[in-house]
């Protein structure tokens, strides 16, 4: 009696489980479609290859943009960090582009910690104004203390009168970074957060960039001339997109865009080092 009851109960799972697999694919029809809903919230595209939105946010490098989901998020904490410590000026560099990108118009708050400031040194202004950045736009904030910086951010995320945020300083917390998240979400404000020190840690920022700089383009014609600033970027973490993807570009200053950097000139700094070390009296000459 026993095994007659097994059988049967093992007879009804199979027909439960046959009578549902016809179901399958609305099953798959809705995942997806909740899943585009959610991109749609954090302000991503779902497809790699759809039309992006005019007024989306883009880096212009189509390759990038496409491993991004389409677009970089408003309303999102983005970290874009430097593989060296020395390397954090570049790191803005590159934020500095992405910031030229921005559709809307307004003012921009940088914050720092008095670290950084001491030394990096303070934002210079007609830097900017060689990405499109309106100096005139700029609000600068030090705090003396990570606890102050995280408040400022925090408020700072708040106001959606600001069309974006720079931090500069220590990374924060998995939680603090979740309430930035969340009140991001709500200004639509983005952050672009750039780290100082070494420390990598867990964060609820929809992207992590992580950037290198490389020889210009025209350094192998003229070891002295800088050329467009030369980037290599890591995407290390995004949201509806792909991750650990690798770029090589430059930021063309005409176009206030992101361009494909020249394989025959994208050796590293590093190599660019060792030729000056190895060739010291042809560094004389040039």
């Amino acid at each position: 009696m026993l095994h007659s009851w097994g059988t049967w109960k093992r007879d009804v799972a199979v027909l439960t489980i046959v009578k549902t697999q016809p179901n399958c694919e609305s099953a798959i029809a809705t995942l997806a479609a909740l899943r585009a809903r959610i991109a749609k919230i954090e302000g991503h595209t779902t497809a790699l290859n759809c039309d992006v939105p005019a007024e989306a946010w883009t880096s212009g490098f189509v390759p990038l943009d496409r491993a991004l989901g389409g677009t970089l998020g408003y309303g999102a904490l983005h970290e874009i960090i430097a593989l060296s410590p020395v390397d954090l000026p570049v790191a803005s560099a590159f934020a500095f582009g992405l910031l030229a990108r921005l559709k809307r118009r307004g003012p921009v708050l940088w914050c720092m910690n008095s670290m950084a400031g001491s030394e990096y040194g303070a934002p210079y202004m007609p830097g900017l104004a060689a990405f499109g950045i309106d100096p005139a736009h700029i609000i600068c904030a030090t705090s003396r203390h990570p606890n102050d910086l995280s408040f400022v951010l925090e408020e700072a995320a708040r106001l959606s009168s600001l069309s974006a945020i720079i931090a500069e300083g220590p990374l924060p917390s998995f939680t603090a970074s979740r309430r930035l998240t969340l009140l991001l979400a709500q200004s639509q404000v983005p952050m672009l957060f750039l780290p100082s020190g070494k420390a990598v840690q867990a964060s609820a920022a929809s992207t992590r960039l992580l950037v290198a700089p490389l020889a210009a383009e025209n350094a192998t014609q003229d070891i002295r001339s800088p050329g467009p600033p030369a980037f290599q970027v890591t995407l290390a973490r995004t949201r509806g997109g792909r991750h650990g993807l690798q770029f090589e570009m430059v930021f063309d200053h005409a176009t206030l865009s992101f361009a494909p950097l020249s394989r025959a000139s994208s050796h590293s700094i590093s190599d660019r080092q060792f030729f000056m070390a190895a060739a010291p009296e042809q560094q004389k000459r040039l």
